[in-house]
């Protein structure tokens, strides 16, 4: 390829990356909805890998052009820029994605008549970094995180969880086998589940790493509060036994990717103990 036609297609494409970086960026932090989810999920992942692959290919033709200027280190340190994002998805350094704070929360009761702790994951920087996560809770009881090997030796294994809404079951998944503390046998993500499509909101809850066979509800059972959903476990992408608990617009059996729903905010009544804090 000759120099001149290289110094064109450089002019072009940094513009076209230019425009997407901009608008990526305004629209995940200014957006709302999908369009802000899918915004996100390109400055942090689809723009990286562009921004990677257009580094290797522009040092590939420097190498075979032996031809450097400034619109080229300009180009190279795009590139750079792009792909810096990742390093949040890989916990380099923490990264946030940027929560609408306009939208109405859903309040309810504890799913719990024990005392447990409810863990808001935008406190956790692997979790504070996905839209469907950010606003989720991870929910503990004593003892916790105290890298005992046996389900039993964590508080709330087996522990009760009710339904705190009126809603309808629309998803149900009960044989996937509990896994020892702190191993890493992962089988699915969110273990054994149940999602719940909320009366008052049309939106979804969504309670994962149930225990396997624990659960009595079916697809398709109306639920009121206090109904037994099933109880605690630990299976699934977990390292000790524990709820995650998460409240989302979108049905999980209708997208594509978990990662592609938007996480709306959730409230417990009450005071909540998290970590030895007191959030109201």
């Amino acid at each position: 390829m000759k120099s001149e036609n290289v110094d064109k297609f450089l002019r072009m494409y940094s513009k076209l990356l230019l425009i997407l970086v901009v608008m990526s960026w305004l629209i995940s932090y200014l957006g709302n909805g999908m369009m802000k989810v899918y915004s996100w999920i390109s400055v942090i992942v689809v723009l990286p890998i562009i921004g990677f692959s257009s580094l290797i290919i522009i040092i590939v033709l420097l190498l075979r052009l032996r031809k450097y200027s400034k619109k080229y280190v300009r180009f190279l340190v795009l590139c750079v820029l792009l792909i810096v994002p990742f390093g949040g998805v890989l916990g380099v350094y923490p990264l946030e994605y940027p929560v609408d704070t306009s939208r109405t929360p859903l309040v309810i009761p504890s799913p719990f008549i024990e005392e447990v702790y409810y863990v808001p994951l935008d406190e956790n920087r692997a979790h504070k970094l996905w839209p469907q996560e950010r606003l989720a809770y991870d929910v503990l009881a004593a003892p916790y995180d105290h890298g005992a090997k046996m389900n039993a030796e964590y508080g709330i294994w087996e522990m009760p969880v009710y339904s705190p809404v009126v809603g309808e079951v629309v998803g149900v998944c009960s044989d996937q086998v509990d896994i020892m503390p702190l191993k890493e046998e992962f089988t699915s993500l969110a273990g054994n589940y149940v999602y719940i499509k909320v009366t008052e909101t049309n939106s979804y809850l969504i309670f994962a790493h149930l225990k396997e066979d624990s659960i009595p509800v079916n697809v398709g059972d109306k639920v009121e509060p206090g109904q037994l959903l099933g109880k605690i476990g630990n299976s699934g992408t977990t390292s000790e036994p524990h709820l995650h608990l998460q409240h989302q617009r979108q049905n999980p059996n209708e997208i594509s990717h978990p990662l592609l729903a938007e996480g709306l905010p959730l409230i417990i009544e009450g005071k909540v103990d998290v970590k030895n804090k007191l959030y109201e």
